[in-house]
């Protein structure tokens, strides 16, 4: 008589899903708030506490690096034939000035060296004096856009970097603004 809209499942008693994680809730109160609490009772512990929340937001903000980083254009990719990599036969081919390109593609995105190096490069500027950080932030912000300029296999490309690259040294430079110095004060 009862059926759910859209073809989706049928909620159950709302009293059973809100006792169903109970269990687990109350292992992360009685656990894990008394192991924080410890941990950042002792200065060493906190130290290391914090710098391994500061990495892992490092980690986060390399994931959230916008769109136009994270997806190539039509311009900052060369001409090559896809090929499938199940091993099927079918192919698109795209030509160029000089005739189609044959070469196979991979699939995993990856990252572009400024993205590899901003959590180093933000770790070590959370850890210095508070006396050298102007420089430290600058010299950090200048080698994060020059690796822009690197090419595969770390060879300087004559020209400007693809956009892609570009807008992945830029994430990195604003993440040592938000991430880098947030946690520099926070660990001092």
């Amino acid at each position: 008589a009862n059926k759910p809209m859209n073809g989706a499942m049928p909620a159950s008693s709302p009293s059973s899903t809100l006792w169903a994680d109970l269990p687990r809730r109350l292992l992360t109160v009685s656990v894990g708030a008394p192991l924080v609490v410890t941990i950042l009772s002792h200065p060493t512990t906190s130290l290391i506490f914090f710098q391994a929340v500061h990495l892992l937001c490092c980690v986060e903000w390399i994931r959230l690096v916008p769109a136009a980083a994270s997806t190539a254009s039509k311009d900052d990719v060369p001409v090559a034939t896809l090929k499938k990599t199940d091993g099927d036969s079918d192919t698109s081919t795209s030509s160029g000035a000089s005739g189609a390109i044959n070469s196979s593609v991979s699939t995993s995105p990856t990252i572009p060296l400024p993205l590899q190096l901003f959590p180093i490069v933000s770790l070590l500027m959370a850890s210095i004096s508070t006396t050298h950080l102007p420089l430290g932030i600058c010299i950090s912000s200048a080698i994060l856009h020059l690796t822009a300029y690197a090419g595969d296999g770390g060879a300087i490309q004559s020209s400007s970097p693809c956009s892609t690259t570009k807008t992945a040294s830029q994430h990195a430079q604003h993440g040592l603004l938000y991430l880098s110095l947030s946690f520099h004060y926070l660990l001092k």
